[in-house]
């Protein structure tokens, strides 16, 4: 159990809080750097695809210690903020749409793009982290492309371990995993990876909320503190400010719906709820020691 590993018992509940889509926007730069500052997001990764990176880059020197990993982007969701890959569009022309950008969803991804052109541009990624001056501590994945077929998983794996980035990989479950389990793999594999020393996240957190507010979000990821069981698990956040920017991007609704992770998840209230469930919230850097450890 990765409980164990870490060096905690194996009834700990412990929680990682993630910041996922750095790098996207000016407003996403700003609320992840303010909410990784505050302590209580311990985390984050980024989308080395997006305009705003470089922005990110700059800022990331006032917190060097916080672990950063790269947010493996090969989709473009929003309707009139677009960007395309890392590596030239001609090697990577599969992950290309009739506009020029990446594809907007996943399934189109997955039903269009090479094996070969999806390393290229993955590794793209992960070089231009190192090239802008990150020491990425893990690889995850926008919009869950990598799981919707397993050549392109494998490639996810293969990639974490050549450039020793340990991959976010959650404990097999079956709608989560649903593309693979239809080309037949199963919980066995992911045994397999474990036992290798890749680390299996043990859940991940979602708050089960069906209000929007501020007060009913809350109170949902604070339920979430109180459903977690032993073993690691994670809370993946999209942080943004309520401004014009993101409105622009992606609207009003989904703007205040990020807007409202980053107070919930910079407010003394959540660490004092997160300690009151029998929660301790760590962060990647021993997930990132332990996978070294193991990799030797």
């Amino acid at each position: 159990m990765l409980n164990e590993r870490l060096g905690y018992g194996p009834e700990e509940k412990l929680v990682i809080i993630h910041a996922d889509d750095i790098g996207m926007c000016h407003s996403a730069n700003r609320a992840s750097l303010a909410a990784l500052k505050k302590g209580l997001v311990t985390c984050g990764a980024v989308m080395f695809p997006c305009p705003w990176v470089l922005e990110f880059a700059k800022m990331f020197k006032e917190i060097p210690d916080v672990p950063i990993g790269v947010h493996l982007t090969v989709t473009c969701e929003w309707e009139f903020y677009r960007w395309g890959p890392v590596a030239p569009r001609g090697q990577v022309a599969s992950l290309i749409d009739a506009q020029g950008y990446l594809p907007h969803r996943g399934p189109e991804v997955a039903a269009r793009v090479t094996a070969l052109e999806f390393e290229r541009e993955v590794r793209a990624q992960i070089e231009r982290a190192f090239e802008l001056g990150f020491h990425p501590t893990h690889i995850d994945h926008h919009m869950i492309v990598p799981p919707q077929r397993k050549d392109l998983f494998e490639i996810y794996v293969r990639l974490g371990k050549e450039y020793g980035i340990p991959p976010q990989i959650f404990r097999f479950h079956e709608n989560d995993y649903a593309g693979l389990r239809e080309q037949g793999v199963d919980a066995s594999y992911f045994d397999r990876l474990e036992a290798e020393g890749f680390p299996i996240i043990d859940g991940r957190l979602r708050a089960r909320a069906g209000g929007k507010t501020l007060d009913e979000l809350r109170a949902a990821y604070y339920e979430s503190f109180r459903r977690a069981k032993p073993g690691v698990n994670m809370i993946k956040l999209h942080l943004g400010m309520y401004d014009d920017e993101l409105i622009g991007v992606m609207g009003e609704e989904r703007a205040a719906a990020r807007f409202n992770d980053f107070q919930v998840f910079t407010s003394e209230m959540t660490r004092q709820a997160a300690q009151e469930a029998g929660v301790k919230i760590i962060s990647w850097k021993p997930i990132k020691e332990a996978f070294d450890k193991a990799m030797k």
